[in-house]
């Protein structure tokens, strides 16, 4: 019933085929990513080329079980007029059926019908946990779908889902499970509604939220080993990827992250947000001239971190670091060596920070520098520095993926 609803919503002139752009757009305002349009395409199309028709699609996901005299039974008619889920007579006009003809039974066989419906049927039974529990649904679907069909089946017992009036936190973990980075920037900035949120699905799929977040390994280069380096990002459905577009003083090509790479984003550290105040950046579409002007050195990723606060010798630690005095701070992972108090300026501190993935005769092994306050320093390798925070060991664990087997032959 529901996807006769849906489909009779996109089918203009009621003959029971839509076209495969359209197709694709419905099901991406579902949640759809573009690979799964295009897998559902490749099996739904039948007899009817560049479009969609009703019995193909219910063919793709209630294929017949072989042999079996009820697969031809016909159900009874719902709704009005051609829309109605009998099968298909042959007289035009009742476009809406699925007859067991031989081109259905070659795609029961190919979809290995038994396996499908197995998994359909139990798919079906969350229907109950549907009127109940309905966040608990959509996290039992995200385990349970293993592919474009699997979470097509799923939505035609969740797709109400979409449609309720449902409380923040469904949509919200609808969001996170989704764009977890996203989310959590987008719920630093302000408290959102159920409504809101809902919004935001719908702009982050067209991409028409942009995020200020920091990107681990940046384009994958030896220069960006060990950093992490600030971006305007935005989700593009139709490559299934991240599009980030790098702050800098410079003209940088932006680079795509596939959605599997989601581990190399993350937003401002917990413990800098309060110095660094990130909510400042707008989430709305920056132009290239925008991004390239020059911002007020107090607004994030351009304030230097204040503070000389929770640090100790050996542990790990993040530094800002740019090399254009116009850039934004990257931050670049070490470990602290040694800490040096300035009794006369209780502001400031000296540090001397070892970066591991160096070889010990580079000359980026070892660095020297004094933080605590408001200043941006000169760097003894080059551009400037900021400040220095310590980092968690659970942020450490983030870091671990990017570290070099071997020693950078840098020197």
């Amino acid at each position: 019933e529901e996807i006769r609803k849906l489909f009779k919503l996109h089918d203009k002139n009621g003959d029971g085929i839509i076209a495969n752009e359209q197709f694709i757009l419905l099901m991406a305002e579902i949640g759809f990513s573009p690979a799964d349009c295009q897998e559902i395409l490749g099996q739904v199309m039948g007899k009817c080329g560049d479009n969609i028709h009703y019995d193909d699609l219910l063919t793709w996901l209630f294929p017949p079980d072989i042999g079996d005299p009820a697969s031809t039974a016909a159900p009874s008619e719902v709704g009005e007029g051609s829309w109605s889920t009998s099968r298909r007579s042959s007289t035009p006009g009742s476009e809406y059926g699925l007859e067991a003809d031989g081109d259905s039974l070659n795609v029961a066989n190919d979809l290995a019908a038994n396996d499908l419906h197995e998994r359909h049927d139990l798919l079906q039974c969350y229907g109950m946990i549907l009127e109940c529990m309905p966040a608990l649904l959509f996290n039992i679907g995200g385990l349970l779908a293993g592919s474009a069909q699997d979470v097509a089946c799923f939505m035609t017992v969740a797709r109400a889902t979409l449609t309720l009036d449902a409380d923040e936190l469904l949509w919200q973990d609808i969001y996170r499970y989704r764009w977890p980075t996203f989310c959590e920037c987008l719920c630093h900035k302000e408290h959102k509604g159920a409504e809101e949120w809902r919004q935001l699905y719908k702009q982050t799929l067209k991409g028409c939220i942009e995020c200020t977040l920091e990107v681990f390994d940046r384009e994958k280069k030896l220069g960006f080993a060990m950093a992490a380096m600030p971006a305007r990002i935005k989700y593009d459905a139709y490559q299934n990827a991240y599009v980030a577009r790098y702050l800098s003083a410079s003209h940088v090509l932006p680079e795509m992250i596939p959605v599997r790479e989601e581990h190399r984003l993350r937003f401002c550290p917990i413990s800098a947000r309060p110095r660094l105040q990130p909510e400042s950046m707008h989430l709305s579409t920056m132009s290239q001239i925008a991004m390239q002007a020059v911002p007020a050195s107090s607004d994030y990723p351009y304030r230097v971190l204040e503070g000389t606060c929770g640090l100790e010798e050996g542990q790990g630690v993040e530094l800002q670091w740019k090399m254009q005095f116009e850039s934004p701070f990257g931050w670049w992972y070490g470990r602290l060596e040694a800490l040096r108090r300035h009794p006369e300026d209780l502001k400031t501190s000296s540090a001397t920070i070892i970066f591991t993935h160096f070889p010990t005769n580079s000359r980026w092994f070892r660095l020297e520098v004094q933080f605590g306050d408001s200043q941006m320093r000169p760097c003894a390798l080059g551009g400037f520095t900021g400040g220095l925070r310590p980092v968690s060991e659970e942020e450490a664990n983030c870091w671990k993926p990017f570290v070099p087997k071997e020693p950078l032959a840098v020197f």
